[in-house]
């Protein structure tokens, strides 16, 4: 009988520490993603861009008649109206520029994480406000992503 029960028990627990190995690793790959869905919170910053030009020229012009500002991309100048994260905030910013009739493209941005505390501080001022200080509330913004993109 004891036999048997071996031939049954060790299979089992080893398969059952097998099991927590594989579950303690995936939790610790995992852990900010489950953060962030448990919070609901996505840590992405997103740009509302109006444009992208060859011409350094062309993009200022765009920028002045926009309220945004002309970042460098390689061999490109991108101007943006806004960097907000992926959220709240985005849906606001949303509704601005349609109310506004600008057209914009959404891009994703890449970011340190100095970067997307100071933009999610700016939010907290953006959403607390009304719709009148938002251009420069998101001038700031994008200007602050653009600083730090130069570092």
């Amino acid at each position: 009988m004891l036999d048997k029960l071996k031939k049954y028990l060790i299979p089992i627990f080893l398969a059952i520490g097998i099991g927590f190995v594989f579950g303690l690793i995936s939790f610790k790959k995992f852990e900010e993603n489950i953060n962030d869905i448990m919070t609901g919170e996505s840590k992405k910053l997103v740009a509302f861009q109006v444009g992208v030009f060859n011409n350094l020229e062309n993009a200022n012009k765009k920028a002045t008649t926009c309220n945004g500002l002309v970042i460098n991309d390689q061999d490109m100048y991108r101007v943006y109206v806004a960097v907000v994260s992926d959220g709240e905030a985005k849906e606001s910013v949303k509704k601005y520029y349609e109310n506004k009739g600008i057209d914009y493209y959404i891009r994703n941005l890449e970011y340190d994480e100095e970067i997307y505390n100071e933009i999610k501080e700016y939010e907290a001022l953006l959403m607390a406000t009304s719709v009148e200080y938002y251009e420069e509330i998101l001038k700031t913004m994008v200007n602050v992503y653009k600083e730090g993109e130069n570092l």
